[in-house]
């Protein structure tokens, strides 16, 4: 993959958990796979207050927000 398709897929990615990310945050760690057959990603972050880490996936039920807003 030559290196400007995978610089956009890095900004999309990074935009994307910008966006669902509900909160001030201090910092992020994205877990992402790709192959033939699997496309997946999540990501934890840490609120700005320093609280534990929040899960993507745990997002919707946190906040009440709908599934379908918050997915990567």
């Amino acid at each position: 993959m030559d290196e400007n398709k995978l610089g956009s897929i890095y900004n999309n990615i990074v935009q994307t958990v910008i966006k669902t990310i509900p909160e001030e945050w201090e910092e992020v760690y994205v877990n992402g796979e790709i192959t033939e057959d699997v496309r997946t990603a999540f990501f934890y972050y840490y609120p700005e207050k320093g609280r534990m880490p929040v899960h993507s996936h745990n997002i919707s039920n946190i906040f009440e927000i709908e599934k379908e807003d918050c997915k990567i």
